[in-house]
């Protein structure tokens, strides 16, 4: 049966083709949809009321001649139905319309996981408020004001460039509770005027807007506004200055406030329009114009090139691109495109899917963080597999395998197969990881208080014994202390004195005492960090480093090595094994000590130790890679290092006596037990899954 229109259906006319043919664009009022159709489908539906499909076909083909076929003519009909253009003309239309409104119903949770990375909630209908604010609009975009505008933007530009410690001053790393709130006002007062720019650039060309509401992107609430109503515009440049109408006003808006920062008085206020200045730049540069997203880039673009629905479109041709490299079916595209706007789209396509797959990837990490764990980690994997990995497995599922050529298949089968192989066969049978070649006993010397050097008697390469003076230092505020102590010593046995013949005062004398016992611990403590100024050997061996610059008459801190004294006849490998090898090393197998290219030989050695809990920071610096080394640290605050990954020390022990001159950095490669590269991705989830699951 011939299926009927709805009279509820508008048409307006459309923008001319890319040949000069006419378009028209379709209405759906009731969701708010647009179609485009061209010249044929559009004299095809123009001629719908002739009453059955024979009068349909003849009266088109009057109009548009045999390029009207049976075949263009059910495309068209099809067309109503799918998109639910028609109205059911018996019982059976009735009862598909009803089942197709049940498959799209969704279960509150499957729709809250669809849908709770962008909610809209329509507010009220704007269109009385924008009528009446559109003559106020219109004289802000007014030639003069936009010069005025552009001068003093520029002017703050400029300005801000040659205050730029000032400015970046405004906006600490870790923002009070109060910048917080300040930050948070700033992104709701951009995010309403783009909007509402958009809004009024639409009702200026005589559109509806629909709704104005909150939107919800990963639960952070924006103002929208509904502009689809734009479709209708013939005008290209129409659509354009829509389109670009919420970057415009945001611009306006950080010119303004990068302005006005320099002529406020400090305090919260011009803070806050810092704040504004900068969450109005990024946002409007950063994320707005980013045309692999559906944002106003995206759309910008879309008219530029004149290719609606170009996402889509640009999928649809990189999907068919991607099927004939993988498994050549010659198909035919599923549209025909002049040369380099078929190059665009599959760049376009191609590089919106990486795009896309990274902030996939970094929206399931902020939504693992943002929320407990264990929602964080159920989110996260949701995340990753909805938008991630559930399109590459659609795609090779929709693949007709049956239409796989013979050749082609056996390439695939080959590739597939040496995949496999990979992956199951154990390739990794030895642990390659950093390590030092050191003497085994060595010791780093340090003063006991801030102090000055007053002689240096050893230098690196010296040989000393046991108890051998190295360096003397004098500490001066260390002598006055010392000196304090004595006196007060004086005073408390002198008044200590005087209470013994005295008996009734007996509780005074006793405090007296406890507290000449504080004065003497103290002193005695003072008299031992005299001792050690004068700094000497702890064992016998040899000076390996002096701290750079170490002269008389320079000052150093408790925190700086002086010297470093090793023991050269007995040397150890140190090594740093990661936790997913730790339980593939055998003890006693033999390895291999490898220095830094140009440092010395290759030194055979055997693995004799391995700690079983890893190491909370590291003693020794020259692996680190706030010294340029491969084990990646960070500050723990008290001047020591700790690695971000979990690291078990490990000791191996050369197979024949070497002679250490120095600390050799470099690497170690030990036998292990195998591991395929299946292995080593399930250990590494495993471990991630057993350290983040601890509720």
């Amino acid at each position: 049966l011939l299926p009927l229109m709805r009279r509820d259906l508008k048409l307006y006319p459309g923008p001319p083709g890319d040949d000069g043919s006419p378009s028209w664009t379709l209405h759906d009022p009731l969701r708010q949809r647009f179609f485009r159709l061209g010249w044929l489908e559009s004299t095809i539906l123009s001629q719908w009321g002739a009453g059955s499909w024979e009068r349909i076909l003849k009266a088109a083909q009057r109009l548009a001649g045999p390029m009207v076929t049976v075949a263009r003519v059910e495309e068209v009909a099809r067309f109503l139905i799918v998109n639910e253009l028609s109205q059911p003309t018996n019982p059976g239309g009735v009862k598909q319309l009803i089942m197709r409104h049940h498959l799209r119903q969704q279960a509150v949770l499957t729709w809250l996981f669809h849908n709770y990375l962008f909610i809209k909630i329509p507010l009220f209908h704007p269109d009385r408020f924008l009528q009446a604010g559109l003559p106020f609009v219109r004289l802000l975009v007014s030639r003069s004001f936009l010069t005025l505008l552009i001068l003093l933007g520029v002017l703050g530009i400029y300005l801000t460039l040659r205050q730029w410690d000032g400015f970046m001053h405004a906006l600490p790393d870790a923002p009070s509770p109060m910048e917080a709130a300040v930050l948070v006002i700033a992104l709701m007062i951009t995010k309403a005027v783009h909007e509402l720019g958009h809004a009024f650039a639409a009702c200026h060309y005589g559109c509806r807007v629909p709704s104005l509401g909150v939107a919800f992107i990963v639960l952070w609430p924006v103002l929208y506004a509904d502009t689809s109503d734009i479709w209708k515009l013939v005008s290209r440049r129409a659509r354009l200055v829509v389109g670009a109408a919420g970057v415009g006003a945001e611009l306006g808006l950080a010119l303004l406030a990068t302005f006005a920062w320099h002529f406020l008085g400090s305090g919260p206020f011009r803070d806050a329009i810092a704040w504004l200045a900068t969450v109005t730049w990024i946002s409007t540069l950063v994320i707005n114009l980013n045309p692999l997203m559906r944002f106003d880039g995206y759309y910008l673009l879309s008219d530029i090139t004149g290719i609606p629905n170009l996402g889509p479109r640009a999928f649809a041709l990189a999907q068919w691109h991607l099927r004939e490299i993988v498994f050549d079916f010659g198909i035919a595209p599923p549209e025909r495109w002049p040369t380099r706007k078929y190059y665009f789209l599959l760049g376009y396509a191609y590089a919106t899917w990486c795009y896309r797959a990274l902030v996939f990837i970094g929206i399931a990490l902020l939504v693992y963080h943002k929320f407990f764990k264990l929602a964080g980690i159920i989110l996260m994997c949701a995340e990753l597999g909805w938008f991630v990995a559930w399109p590459v497995a659609r795609f090779f599922y929709q693949t007709p395998c049956s239409r796989i050529r013979g050749g082609r298949l056996i390439f695939l089968f080959v590739v597939l197969s040496g995949l496999i192989a990979l992956t199951v066969i154990p390739w990794r049978q030895s642990v390659e990881v950093p390590a030092l070649l050191a003497a085994e006993e060595h010791v780093r010397l340090f003063a006991p208080v801030p102090a000055r050097v007053t002689e240096v008697l050893a230098h690196v390469g010296d040989v000393v014994t046991e108890g051998t003076h190295l360096l003397t230092l004098e500490a001066p505020d260390l002598e006055r202390s010392i000196v304090g102590a004595n006196a007060r010593m004086r005073v408390l046995e002198l008044e200590a004195n005087q209470m013994a013949s005295r008996p009734l005062v007996l509780a005074m004398r006793l405090t007296l005492e406890r507290r000449l016992a504080e004065v003497r611990g103290e002193k005695q403590g003072y008299e031992t960090q005299k001792a050690m100024l004068t700094v000497t050997a702890p064992f016998s061996g040899k000076v390996s480093a002096v701290q750079e610059g170490l002269a008389p008459g320079r000052w150093v801190s408790r925190t700086t090595v002086l010297m470093e004294l090793i023991k050269p006849e007995q040397a150890i490998v140190e090594a740093w094994v990661p936790e997913m090898d730790i339980d593939r090393l055998i003890p006693g197998v033999e390895a291999l000590f490898l220095p830094n290219r140009g440092m010395g030989e290759p030194v055979p050695v055997v693995l004799t130790r391995m700690d079983r809990a890893a190491v909370d920071r590291l003693s020794r610096f020259h692996l680190t890679s706030t010294h340029g080394g491969p084990i990646v640290v960070r500050q723990d605050g008290h001047g020591g290092v700790v690695p971000t990954d979990a690291l078990y020390r490990t000791l191996l022990t050369p197979v024949s006596p070497v002679a250490i001159v120095s600390t050799l950095p470099g690497t170690v490669r030990i036998p292990a037990r195998q591991q395929n590269i299946w292995d080593q991705v399930w250990s590494a989830v495993a471990s991630v899954w057993i350290r983040e699951s601890g509720f």
